[in-house]
């Protein structure tokens, strides 16, 4: 009876480790694919911007390092990919809220939304392959991710394509918002007048003086324009979306 007992276990463990190694390498190879998303993603957003995002960079180059070193059955590695992915997209947090709250700039919400969704499956996979979890889910939570992130899409697109410009009135003093930087840095608005903006970036940007409460929004691709709505004086303005901090100039308002 003794022969047969660890005749038998010694059977049954080799499965299980087995077993084990082919769950945590299934869901290695899901999170080997997310990180690579977000090494897509840091480098489809630095050449929409036109300039080089230094915490963009950062997040690339962490997955780009964790990339290669998914495969096999590295259990604990899966856990760290997942500690880290939930950091950084933590540290990313207000970027990410802004594009996804703004899904009129197609550009940046899609690339916001992969991010997301990338993000999400780094972490989850990560802890799955910690824990040698059902390989058989792997597929379907690809599958999910896929599928949220092409519904996602279509209704930016949809969202986007039914946001108009507008053209500029007559006396409106017009600014060009391109490379995540004014045109000019100084400009002039009689009291009376407007402002108009032609924005050519695939990013959101806002036309605010913060001092006055004064604000409007240029999505990506778009133009917008406001009437002056404040007293004869000297104002700064910037646009006030997460990141684009180096836009700023001096408004003048005549009377």
């Amino acid at each position: 009876m003794h022969d047969m007992n660890t005749t038998i276990n010694e059977e049954t463990e080799p499965d299980v480790s087995s077993t084990r190694a082919a769950a945590t390498t299934g869901w290695l190879k899901l999170a080997r694919a997310a990180a690579i998303t977000m090494v897509v993603w840091s480098l489809m957003l630095q050449l929409m911007a036109g300039q080089m995002i230094p915490p963009v960079l950062f997040v690339g180059a962490v997955f780009l390092g964790f990339s290669p070193f998914l495969v096999g059955e590295r259990r604990r590695l899966g856990l760290v990919l997942a500690v880290t992915a939930l950091v950084l997209m933590a540290g990313n947090a207000p970027f990410l809220i802004d594009d996804l709250s703004n899904p009129e700039s197609s550009p940046t919400f899609i690339l916001g939304l992969l991010s997301f969704l990338a993000g999400l499956t780094a972490i989850s996979s990560g802890i799955a392959g910690w824990r040698a979890l059902d390989p058989g889910a792997v597929g379907r939570v690809a599958v999910g991710a896929g599928s949220l992130f092409v519904v996602g899409a279509v209704l930016s697109l949809i969202a986007a394509n039914a946001s108009d410009s507008q053209p500029p009135a007559r006396g409106d003093v017009e600014l060009v918002a391109s490379g995540v930087q004014w045109s000019d840095d100084a400009i002039e608005v009689d009291a009376s007048g407007g402002i108009w903006v032609d924005n050519r970036d695939g990013i959101r940007h806002t036309f605010t003086v913060e001092s006055e409460g004064f604000e409007f929004e240029i999505p990506a691709f778009k133009s917008r324009r406001s009437d002056i709505e404040l007293e004869p004086g000297t104002y700064g303005f910037v646009c006030a979306v997460p990141g684009h901090e180096s836009m700023t100039g001096t408004l003048l308002v005549s009377g």
